[in-house]
This record gives structure tokens, sequence and C-alpha cells, in this order.
């Protein structure tokens, strides 16, 4: 390898936090930290492997509801990232790859089919590239894989 990119999900809201997270009374204040201490030691792996490797740093987002445009351009103004991915991880502000319950959940509020929750998910992937045009989009099918049929092609829906 002569090129290697590390990426840390950014910091979410109080809203956001995963049940594991809550369950060790993590804050968004204290995921926030935990990337500030990311970063840090990201940049001193770049500068200590300078002459043997080309150490990328960024970030992947979180694309969960309106305040994830300034928690991201937050970070992309406190600091200088050679990258950062877009990703979504949530349809209407629930999980989808969490597991199999949110996922259900996620497909109950778009209007209970697979096909909803598929096309919701293409509408938000499609307002966060309007909004954060991210140089790399990460896992962009990750839709499929809590489905009822993760190999399905999506040109069976007109939507």
């Amino acid at each position: 390898m002569e090129v290697f990119a590390m990426t840390e999900h950014m910091p979410r809201d109080e809203e956001d936090l995963y049940p594991e997270e809550l369950e060790i009374n993590t804050t968004a204040a204290g995921l926030l930290q935990l990337f500030d201490d990311y970063y840090a030691e990201a940049v001193r792996l770049r500068r200590a492997y300078a002459s043997q490797i080309k150490l990328l740093v960024g970030f992947e987002t979180d694309w969960i509801r309106p305040s994830s445009l300034k928690l991201t351009e937050d970070l992309l103004n406190k600091y200088q990232f050679d990258l950062f991915v877009g990703s979504i991880h949530h349809v209407r502000t629930v999980p989808i790859d969490f597991d199999q319950p949110k996922y259900e959940e996620a497909r109950r509020v778009t209007g209970g089919t697979d096909e909803k929750l598929f096309e919701a998910y293409f509408d938000e992937q499609y307002g966060m590239l309007q909004a954060l045009k991210p140089p790399v989009v990460g896992h962009f099918d990750l839709i499929r894989l809590k489905s009822d049929d993760p190999e399905r092609s999506f040109k069976q829906w007109a939507g």
C-alpha cells in the first residue's frame, strides 16, 4: 500500500446515541472528545509514518437530521481533512444497520415496505449529496443490509 485513508464516524447529537452508548453513559460531548482524540492521533500517525506511507485523515458523516449539516460543517471548519465520506445510516432518524428491530421500525415509519424504505433512504441520500457534495460516498446501498432480499435489483421498483 502506498496510500491509506483513516476515517472515524463524526459525533452525533444526544438524541441519536445508540443503546449501547447510553448503557455506558456516553454523551454527545463524549463523542466529540473521542473524535478530537481520533483526529490528534491520526495526525500524529500521519507525521510519524510520512516516510513510509501516505496517510489521509478524514471522517465519515452520519446524515441523520437537519442538524447533521451543522455538525459536519463544524468539523470541516475545525480541522483540516484530506477527505470526508458522505454516508447515511438512518432513515427518518431511525438506524437502519444497527439491528433487525430498528430496521423494521424504519420500514414502519416510511410506509411499511422495503420499497418505501428504500425510496426514503435514497431521497435522504440525495439530500445529503446536494448539501455536502462529499468527495467520497460511503456504502451507497447500505439499505440492503437488513432488507428481506439484500440481492434484489432496485430496478424492480418505479420509485
